[in-house]
């Protein structure tokens, strides 16, 4: 998966970031969106998927167990990155 500055990551890196677990929780909440100065460089992308992600997987309801993401919650993201639900 690659950022828009052209550098790739891991799902499971992605996935582990703060910024994301602000847009699914935030999105499974109702929430607004957060102001995007509120986040770090390129954490808006990370956060904006999240939500994505909330939306199109109701059935997982939480991405980490502890510290580490959920196998459900990875392989759910996966697939619907692959079938382009999320952008």
């Amino acid at each position: 998966m690659s950022n828009y500055n052209g550098t790739s990551t891991s799902l499971l890196k992605f996935m582990g970031r703060k910024e994301f677990k602000y847009g699914f929780e935030d999105a499974r909440a109702g929430k607004a969106w957060r102001n995007p100065e509120e986040l770090p460089p390129y954490g808006d992308a990370v956060y904006e998927r999240a939500r994505h992600f909330a939306a199109a997987c109701p059935q997982i309801d939480k991405i980490k167990e502890g510290r580490r993401v959920t196998d459900a919650a990875y392989y759910a993201f996966a697939k619907s990155y692959e079938e382009g639900e999320i952008l």
